[in-house]
């Protein structure tokens, strides 16, 4: 069904969905790490390290700008 703000279903939150495109897109940013993406750890704070290396990782190369950014 399509609400009246033309192709967005009528119960649509924008900050809802806002929120929800945020997790996802952290999620698929982590299984760009093959450790992540497969979890070749055994133990679950093992694991929880690896995430946590992969947030920091994920972090510092968005914090950082490209050479042709500055320009």
């Amino acid at each position: 069904r399509r609400g009246r703000a033309g192709s967005r279903p009528p119960a649509f939150d924008k900050a809802q969905y806002r929120r929800r495109s945020a997790a996802e897109r952290c999620v698929s940013k982590w299984k760009q790490f093959r450790a992540v993406a497969t979890r070749y750890d055994k133990r679950d704070y093992i694991f929880n390290g690896t995430l946590t290396t992969a947030a920091i990782v994920i972090w510092l190369r968005d914090t950082v700008q490209e050479p042709s950014e500055t320009a």
